[in-house]
């Protein structure tokens, strides 16, 4: 889940495992396919993302001409993409590298990430028992022994290798 201040009233958060962010996602088949050329079309490109109060500012940041279409679903900002109502669809990272891993003859990673978000596991407030079981399963994971685990589900899912792990002091 995305960590947010705001969540952090209702749930304890564990330490991050992913840094997040939002990424284009173009056609094969569109006219624009990387993030140069989404820049260059200005006002004629057109971006679809999941509409939520931030929706606009987001889009602008990456793209600060292109016309934007919020809809109701992120697999409908996929759709547009998709029916060639938008040049870009723009979605998380994880699910850019998702798509574009599983079908590269239809998607297109446009070679541009930004706005990043921490990534953490929610548990019930007031647990620090369960809050640290959950926190040393992630540093484990991701740090440690068992990261052959965290690194196969890495590849495997999104087509990226980890960092060589060195051993000495940690930069954790």
């Amino acid at each position: 889940m995305t960590v947010t201040a705001q969540r952090a009233q209702m749930v304890a958060f564990s330490r991050p495992y992913y840094l997040e962010g939002v990424a284009l996602l173009t056609s094969v088949k569109g006219k624009h396919k990387t993030y140069k050329e989404l820049v260059a079309a200005g006002k004629s490109a057109k971006a679809s993302v999941l509409q939520n109060a931030f929706a606009d500012a987001m889009v602008k940041a990456a793209l600060p001409q292109c016309q934007v279409m919020q809809l109701d679903t992120q697999a409908n900002a996929i759709q547009a993409l998709d029916s060639g109502r938008a040049d870009a669809a723009v979605i998380d990272l994880s699910t850019v590298r998702w798509l574009v891993k599983r079908n590269p003859k239809a998607y297109l990673d446009s070679g541009h990430s930004y706005w990043p978000q921490l990534y953490s596991a929610a548990v019930r407030q007031g647990d620090p028992d369960w809050l640290n079981w959950v926190n040393t399963t992630l540093n484990v994971a991701m740090y440690a022994t068992e990261g052959d685990l965290y690194d196969k589900g890495l590849e495997e899912f999104f087509g990226q290798k980890p960092p060589v792990r060195k051993p000495g002091f940690p930069s954790i």
